[in-house]
């Protein structure tokens, strides 16, 4: 009997060493991972600065490298549609001031109108208190009229 609880303790011990040991080593190969999912989810919920930062030399830190290369890629092109959408509303507004102020020179009998238009829906505006949102744009620049789109 004493030969057998001699044998079983050091197995239970090497058993529970065994068990913490790979409790710890899982917990290192997993979260690595489990911080590359929660950046995965932030990106796609459109937080593109979302960066992780796993030091790791095996494939897991290459994943976590092109996972920061790829945000940071993202991030740029949004900043460039987002110029380019910015130019583009300037080129677009500055071609119907054109047209306007082509129409309006014309005929003396319509030049300023659409100065005069501008003016009166942005009083019309102020009055009655309407907000702008997103959805609708109401600009109110001396030369153009942008009401609801």
């Amino acid at each position: 009997m004493l030969a057998a609880i001699l044998v079983a303790v050091p197995a239970t011990v090497v058993a529970v060493l065994a068990l913490v040991l790979g409790t710890l080593f899982a917990g290192e190969i997993s979260r690595p991972i489990h911080q590359l999912a929660l950046g995965a989810r932030r990106l796609a919920g459109g937080d593109y600065s979302t960066r992780v930062s796993v030091r790791s030399h095996n494939e897991v830190g290459t994943l976590a490298d092109a996972f920061n290369q790829m945000g940071e890629e993202i991030q740029k092109a949004i900043e460039q549609i987002r110029q380019a959408a910015a130019r583009n509303k300037e080129l677009f507004l500055g071609s119907i001031r054109m047209l306007a102020n082509a129409i309006d020179e014309k005929d003396p009998y319509t030049r300023g109108h659409s100065e005069r238009v501008a003016f009166y829906a942005c009083s019309w505006r102020s009055t009655w208190a309407c907000r702008p949102t997103k959805s609708s744009a109401c600009t109110c620049p001396a030369s153009s009229t942008t009401w609801g789109r």
